[in-house]
């Protein structure tokens, strides 16, 4: 969805980190099949955490903060779960609606949840993320 030269431009800027429920294995698949996986510094995977620690849980959000020892991180998330967890963990939290998906209610859904934005088309993320410094 996002290009890859979107990832290389990110890339410069920030750290980028999967925390993500699936497997290692899964996670790197998807990544490594359209070549980005050279963009991403760290993973924080199903490998990584007992069935108490997945998410909503913040766990491995405080487990990226320790790692990346930044004055702000922000989180992107595109399903209820991401933002509790982003939210819990008191990162900036962005919700990401996936394309095809109902905008209004999502959007409705991540505010309420405590979301600081709620992005449209994650395809404009570096204008997006211009656009909030």
């Amino acid at each position: 969805i996002i290009p890859k030269d979107t990832f290389e431009k990110l890339s410069k800027k920030y750290d980028l980190v999967v925390f993500s429920g699936r497997l290692i294995k899964e996670a790197r698949y998807s990544l490594e099949k359209f070549n980005i996986d050279k963009f991403f510094n760290y993973f924080i995977t199903m490998d990584n955490l007992d069935k108490s620690q997945l998410k909503p849980s913040p766990w491995g959000l405080e487990q990226i903060k320790t790692h990346c020892p930044y004055k702000t991180i922000k989180y992107l998330g595109d399903s209820v779960d991401d933002i509790k967890a982003g939210i819990a963990a008191n990162v900036e939290t962005i919700g990401v609606v996936p394309i095809g998906a109902n905008y209004n209610a999502m959007n409705q859904e991540f505010k309420n949840l405590g979301a600081k934005y709620v992005i449209k088309d994650i395809r404009k993320i570096i204008k997006f993320l211009k656009e909030v410094k």
